[in-house]
């Protein structure tokens, strides 16, 4: 039930576990619950009668085979899951680019995740060691695939798959969202690290914010820009990227200001 193979497909020669290495990045995602069957499968194994019987060589030979059978697929058992379970009921959809490194990509798109340059990004990123998520929020609210829709977004729902990141990956987090996504998802990330213990606080390891829109009110020529509160109350490290021709741009400065004041 947790999508094994069978016994006697994974046993029989090395070259059968060669061929099942080299094709299982085609398998889909598994939960959890496979570790716990690899455990069982393997105490099973280890009272078969038919292996008691083989030569020492055969079961040390055996041995090596499915405990690199064990490995290969205790490494596959941590992907990440299709989609994310909130307490609040909602099921939101999971694109993920698993990598081997020690940090993961939370990204907010505006548009599902689905188009060519953010795939190529997560998979470009994936070959570099860094791990992609890319929930799908609009989906989850029936939102209309615009940027601004990002900003309907609860923070609290955004707290807490930060700690589900962190949880399913035992790796930094590093958010990133453009736009009017930022407010929230800078709002999410502060009440995550509101509740959070001192010691997986910095499991969060930072931000990177497209020309981010964080202001309070829209601002109007000749006026200094106000900004949303979270942005002197957050303490997280951020790169920000802003077009040389935005408007924004010339706030950016002051943005800088308004963000150290709460140790960013």
């Amino acid at each position: 039930t947790h999508g094994f193979l069978p016994l006697d497909e994974l046993t029989p020669t090395l070259g059968r576990v060669e061929e099942f290495q080299a094709s299982r990045q085609a398998i889909p995602h598994f939960r959890a619950p496979l570790v716990q069957s690899c455990y069982n499968t393997l105490a099973r194994i280890t009272v078969n009668s038919t292996i008691a019987h083989e030569t020492g060589h055969n079961v040390a030979k055996r041995a090596l085979l499915l405990a690199g059978i064990f490995l290969t697929w205790l490494n596959v058992s941590w992907a990440a899951p299709p989609s994310l379970s909130l307490a609040n009921g909602l099921e939101i959809n999971l694109r993920s680019y698993p990598a081997r490194g020690d940090t993961v990509l939370l990204w907010f798109a505006c548009d599902e995740g689905h188009s060519v340059q953010e795939t190529r990004a997560a998979q470009a990123l994936a070959d570099k060691g860094i791990e992609t998520w890319l929930p799908d929020m609009l989906d989850a609210h029936f939102l209309p695939i615009l940027p601004s829709s990002l900003k309907e977004i609860p923070p609290a729902e955004i707290s807490e798959i930060i700690g589900l990141a962190i949880k399913h990956t035992g790796k930094k987090v590093i958010l990133v969202v453009g736009g009017h996504g930022a407010r929230p998802i800078l709002e999410g990330a502060h009440a995550w690290q509101q509740h959070s213990s001192a010691q997986t606080r910095t499991s969060l390891a930072g931000a990177i914010l497209f020309y981010p829109d964080l202001y309070s009110i829209p601002p109007a020529p000749g006026v200094e820009a106000e900004y949303h509160p979270v942005v002197t109350q957050i303490k997280l490290p951020m790169f920000i990227y802003q077009g040389q021709l935005s408007p924004g741009r010339w706030w950016l400065e002051h943005l800088k200001v308004a963000l150290s004041q709460g140790g960013s």
